[in-house]
């Protein structure tokens, strides 16, 4: 009897699951909080290693960043990698470092940067706790846990933002650099992360100006202004669009691939010249 309850424990908990693959650790680098000033202390980072399946082919290692700026890069890593996103050669023969950089995911100063947030004092925040927090000292960051893995040489994907952090550590450690792929590209060149992020806005108005009539954006609008006085907006048909839903409705405009669009244009038009939503539904 004792053994068919703990069976069914095992079941209802999920620990009759599949274990986490060997070769998969999560970690946890220390490195220093100043670069500069290498008294000032060290830091946590937080990271993940799966190691190559193939030892004896391992080419060496393959280090990660899905850009953001603000991304983390563990879960997004372990991700790709148990749903078999990348492709069987580069599990076999890399070992791959995923690491959550300065105020993201589970390493050093997201408590910071979350209580600044919340009480709106992040402009006073910012020269202390943004003075940790930069481009530099994340490619910095990757150099030391290069070295402290006894690796001569890296090779570096990275996406979006993580394409400057990638040509940053070409420049300054180009010795150490095996071979880089930069997805999504942006310009070394460009502003800092804050600017950066401040870009986002802008891109998506971008799209929807390319999409939409002014007119049409002037509907699009006059709905936001009155979710934004009553915090619900009631279509003529009775439907209600809460600011979830209003954003929601945005991201399929400014998200969707062109063939979508194309199939979803003439309804959604359709809805915000007769405030009729149904149609749009369907």
């Amino acid at each position: 009897m004792d053994k068919i309850v703990v069976f069914l424990l095992l079941i209802l908990t999920g620990c009759a699951a599949t274990p986490k693959d060997k070769d998969f650790e999560e970690m946890i680098f220390y490195v220093p909080k100043d670069y500069n000033n290498m008294s000032s202390g060290k830091i946590k980072l937080n990271a993940m290693i799966q190691s190559a399946k193939d030892k004896k082919n391992r080419i060496g290692l393959l280090v990660l960043n899905f850009g953001g700026p603000g991304a983390e890069s563990v879960e997004h890593a372990s991700a790709m990698i148990s749903e078999k996103s990348f492709p069987q050669s580069i599990i076999d023969r890399f070992d791959i470092l995923a690491i959550d950089p300065r105020g993201t995911g589970k390493s050093e100063f997201v408590s910071d940067l979350t209580r600044c947030s919340f009480n709106n004092e992040c402009d006073s925040e910012k020269e202390s706790v943004g003075f940790n927090i930069s481009t530099m000292k994340f490619t910095q960051d990757i150099d030391y846990i290069r070295k402290s893995l006894n690796e001569d040489k890296i090779t570096f994907l990275g996406y979006s933002y993580g394409t400057k952090i990638g040509q940053l550590y070409s420049f300054l450690y180009p010795q150490n650099i095996r071979g880089v792929v930069l997805d999504s590209p942006t310009s070394i060149e460009h502003g800092n992360a804050i600017e950066e992020s401040m870009t986002m806005p802008f891109s998506y108005e971008r799209v929807m100006y390319h999409r939409l009539s002014k007119s049409e954006i002037e509907l699009i609008k006059n709905i936001n202004n009155k979710i934004k006085a009553h915090e619900i907006y009631t279509t003529k048909d009775g439907y209600k669009i809460d600011k979830v839903n209003f954003n929601k409705l945005l991201s399929t405009i400014i998200s969707t691939n062109d063939d979508d669009w194309s199939n979803i244009k003439h309804s959604l038009i359709s809805f915000l010249k007769t405030e009729i939503f149904y149609d749009y539904i369907v």
